[in-house]
């Protein structure tokens, strides 16, 4: 058998046993530049500048504040008056946003309101989120007096967010909700405590 293979200058064709293939020129291709989903955002004012020159007001960028972040996220999370929470998982819940602790599954804090209001410096990378809304509680309202307390997942139903973990081995599982009955915000707490 004898194989015949002809290969002309890139943009003609190449003949492979009778079969056409096309030879293409990759460096006349170059891809097209990237839109932004906001154009008016552009990019950050340090783009460009040397290291040297630049100052921390150059790092302020607020556009992870402008994003649907969902019904709940995971971060530190800062209240006012100082209180910082590590390992922090803010769940949306009703009228408000409620605050764990998943270090010890404590209900950390609430608020009405929305989810996080993001900090604007270093792009919302170095400061901790905030609540957006008004804090109606911001401390622990409820910890549990056994250990061990372990977190296990995070489960998103149709209307609530349901958080799974164990204290001293019982499954836990917990909604949480934010509501006003006759004129006053209350949280609402649901738990389903599993046999032990």
């Amino acid at each position: 058998m004898i194989l015949c293979l002809r290969m002309a200058r890139a943009g003609a064709a190449a003949f492979l046993l009778g079969l056409t293939f096309g030879v293409f020129d990759v460096r006349a291709q170059q891809p097209a530049a990237p839109k932004h989903a906001r154009p008016d955002l552009g990019e950050p004012k340090i783009s460009g500048k040397e290291p040297a020159s630049q100052k921390e007001a150059d790092w302020v960028d607020n556009r992870w504040a402008q994003t649907d972040i969902g019904p709940f996220l995971a971060s530190s999370m800062r209240f006012p008056g100082g209180v910082t929470i590590a390992k922090a998982l803010t769940v949306k819940a009703g009228t408000g946003s409620v605050v764990y602790d998943t270090a010890t599954m404590t209900l950390a804090g609430g608020w009405t309101g929305g989810l996080v209001v993001p900090e604007a410096g270093r792009f919302g990378l170095i400061g901790a989120p905030k609540p957006a809304g008004e804090v109606l509680q911001p401390g622990p309202m409820m910890r549990w007096p056994i250990e061990p307390v372990r977190f296990l997942a995070l489960h998103r139903g149709a209307s609530a967010t349901v958080l799974e973990y164990e204290v001293n081995s019982r499954r836990i599982l917990e909604t949480a909700d934010v509501r006003e009955i006759a004129g006053n915000k209350v949280f609402i707490r649901q738990l389903e405590i599993g046999p032990g």
